[in-house]
């Protein structure tokens, strides 16, 4: 048994969604990448890098070009970068989004958010969604899930991702069109194993920190 499941075996799942924001530092050392899924299944990846907090990726061109290496996409043909899915489509923000789990700044740092941002849009053709940060990434991913993702209610599953580590199985809705008089059945299971996969997040991203914690 490896240790992702002995955790589950010891209760931790709840490792993550109880330790508070500021044990975790705050969310501009990170590139933030936000996942949702719509009623039709398609998906939506927002990946964020905040120029004006982050230590290394102080300009956009910089950014921008660290946000497109840093997620791939698990498939039955092997990890697909996020660029041969869909066309990037580059913004950029002043404001932090809202449904950002952990903090957007450090103690005492009032400095603005100069935020980079990337937007692709694609219709997965597997009946889940894996993420992968390619191995020797040099930056770590604060990932979460957004709308239509996760449960109506209850703490926001969010996670930090290193390079190497792959995230559990989302499941992909299935379309309005197709769910017919069994919409409800699978809505129920797609509710469960959304479940799953946040408790398997969490703690694979406790077990991190810990290790994280005892190399020093």
């Amino acid at each position: 048994m490896n240790r992702w499941w002995s955790a589950i075996a010891f209760g931790g799942a709840t490792i993550l969604w109880l330790v508070p924001d500021r044990a975790w530092g705050h969310s501009g050392e990170f590139i933030l990448a936000k996942y949702s899924s719509g009623s039709d299944g398609r998906a939506s990846l927002v990946l964020t890098v905040d120029c004006g907090q982050h230590p290394v990726l102080n300009d956009r061109s910089a950014a921008q070009a660290a946000m497109q290496q840093a997620l791939r996409v698990e498939t039955s043909r092997g990890p697909v970068a996020l660029d041969s899915l869909a066309p990037a489509e580059p913004a950029f923000s002043a404001t932090p989004d809202p449904d950002l789990p952990v903090s957007g700044n450090s103690a005492g740092n009032d400095l603005p958010h100069v935020l980079a941002l990337l937007r692709y849009s694609w219709q997965p053709e597997e009946q889940e969604v894996r993420f992968s940060v390619p191995a020797g990434f040099p930056h770590d991913v604060l990932f979460w899930l957004g709308d239509g993702a996760r449960p109506d209610s209850g703490p926001v599953p969010w996670s930090i991702l290193m390079a190497g580590d792959l995230t559990p199985g989302i499941p992909v809705p299935v379309p309005q069109t197709s769910r017919g008089s069994g919409g409800w059945q699978r809505r129920a299971l797609i509710a469960g194993m959304g479940l799953g996969f946040f408790a398997l997040l969490a703690v694979f991203s406790g077990w991190r920190q810990r290790d994280a914690k005892r190399a020093y």
